[in-house]
């Protein structure tokens, strides 16, 4: 029992020490006053020197930014300090763990105590948010679209530009209160999506950004250097980069063309063969549905764009070959989310705003959109073709905490949604080119067997773990705008609501 105690204190000597925290403690350490102090990621940087016998030899540095706010609690002054760091050397362990921090707590110093565990600590964090929502320095207010944001006073307003990566947007009330009740690791780490190296606010700050040295050398267009680390990164951090500070995700291209809540649907799938070299050309179609406000009565109704089709690798069809009519990205409150959904799911099931749980005659809940929006059915109808019942969705959010993916409850033996679920044959998905393609030609079956086979995530009793994806193209897409009096040039033959046709610029390159 002794030597499993000295095991133990070892060990703990050992974690308390270790050499990857070391400069950042050592930066610290050298800012001889005694303020305060939060300590960002400014900036991450790596050569590859060459090859020794233990593989690629590299050089991994950081540079850090250390902030004093100083409150003064008589007058209510501030007197900020900025310090930065030079290049430190860091372990390829540290830079692998925080290379996606950028702009992110990474340590700090409180009366004395340094804390450089920041980087497993401060995953969900960003650097400003200790001051938000703290009454001394500022307010919510309710802006012109109506959201509660973080407003510093006048007076202190110098805090916005000392984290600029936290408030480079305002910061929503919503928003802050999902990662101050965030509890897991998953939740912390969707932060990252906003506010990291490789979020939607580095790829809005791109111009600002660029006097830094991973925003100068690591460009849309060039990214081979990262390509070594691939396998030691992790999770979906290094996916981010490619997602979202490139145009190679056809979907990323559709989000950024379109501002605000939005989801994207896989809408429709096709698999070409080349006549001359027999080379297969795989294909996707996309659904963006947003709901538009209308100035006269502040109501919204649902705007939806059909995408033309997009040229993508193989290995993004055998990625997504099961979800056919799901929701593939989704952004609400300006979180992305990557979670593979039926469609509708995301934002408007649940959501009282569009809608409400009533119960059949089974005593069966199930989910009713109110009036204005019953043409919501029809834009998701791979979904609604038949009831969306409470106690299936709930298996959806619980799915969800888990990263993965809810194809629905078995109807015999298939997926309630999905490409090869019931809704393919009963729904408007039933006279997609996939669908129709599947049901004739033995050969485009054969090479869908083939790309199901190759799937990474097969689903299996109606789930799946959440899939990475990427691919590069171009594309142009309409928009069908619907509402349920609105003058049409044609008219969808399952629902009654009508909708007019309009050419749209937005989306692709």
């Amino acid at each position: 029992m002794k030597c499993v105690h000295t095991f133990l204190i070892l060990v703990i000597a050992f974690c308390s020490c270790t050499p990857e925290d070391a400069p950042l403690e050592k930066f610290i350490k050298s800012i001889e006053t005694k303020e305060n102090l939060i300590v960002t990621l400014y900036d991450v940087d790596f050569t590859v020197k060459g090859k020794n016998k233990n593989g690629v030899d590299k050089d991994f540095k950081h540079k850090y930014k250390a902030v004093a706010v100083n409150y003064n609690e008589k007058d209510g002054s501030i007197k900020p300090k900025v310090y930065y760091s030079n290049w430190l050397p860091v372990s390829s362990y540290t830079f692998k763990g925080y290379w996606n921090y950028i702009g992110m707590k990474v340590g700090t110093r409180e009366n004395g105590k340094i804390r450089t565990d920041g980087g497993y600590h401060a995953h969900g964090v960003p650097a400003g948010f200790k001051y938000v929502d703290d009454v001394r320095l500022g307010n919510w207010v309710v802006n012109d679209r109506g959201v509660e944001v973080w407003q510093f006073n006048p007076k202190y307003a110098e805090i916005a530009s000392l984290f600029d990566m936290t408030f480079y947007r305002p910061v929503s009330k919503g928003l802050f209160g999902k990662y101050k009740a965030a509890t897991s690791q998953r939740q912390r780490e969707e932060v990252a999506l906003r506010f990291g190296s490789v979020s939607t606010t580095a790829l809005a700050m791109k111009d600002e950004l660029s006097s830094r040295k991973f925003y100068s050398k690591y460009n849309p267009e060039d990214i081979s250097d990262f390509l070594f680390m691939r396998g030691g990164i992790g999770g979906n951090v290094f996916d981010n980069y490619r997602l979202l500070y490139t145009d190679f995700y056809p979907v990323m291209r559709l989000m950024k063309a379109h501002q605000g809540d939005c989801s994207i649907i896989l809408e429709d799938m096709n698999i070409e063969e080349d006549s001359v070299g027999g080379k297969h050309i795989y294909k996707h179609k996309y659904k963006v549905v947003q709901m538009e406000q209308r100035a006269k009565d502040s109501t919204s109704i649902p705007e939806v764009y059909v995408s033309d089709w997009y040229e993508i690798q193989k290995w993004l069809f055998d990625e997504h070959v099961n979800d056919m009519g799901m929701e593939l990205v989704s952004r609400q409150d300006n979180l992305l989310s990557f979670q593979v959904t039926p469609e509708g799911f995301s934002q408007y099931v649940g959501n009282p705003e569009y809608g409400e749980w009533k119960t059949d005659r089974n005593n069966e809940s199930y989910w009713s959109f109110y009036g204005r929006y019953a043409m919501l059915r029809t834009i998701f109808g791979s979904t609604f073709h038949q009831p969306v019942y409470r106690k299936h969705y709930h298996t959806h959010l619980k799915n969800r905490q888990v990263s993965k993916s809810y194809y629905g409850a078995s109807v015999s033996g298939k997926p309630k949604y999905g490409t090869f679920s019931t809704s393919s044959l009963t729904s408007t998905a039933g006279k997609s080119t996939f669908t129709q393609k599947f049901a004739r030609n033995d050969r485009f079956k054969e090479m869908v067997k083939t790309s199901v086979a190759s799937s990474s995530a097969s689903v299996q009793a109606g789930t799946r773990s959440k899939p990475s994806t990427t691919t590069t193209s171009k594309t142009s897409h309409s928009s069908l705008r619907y509402g349920s009096s609105s003058s049409s040039s044609s008219s969808s033959s399952s629902s009654s609501s009508s909708y007019r046709k309009r050419s749209s610029s937005r989306g692709g390159k």
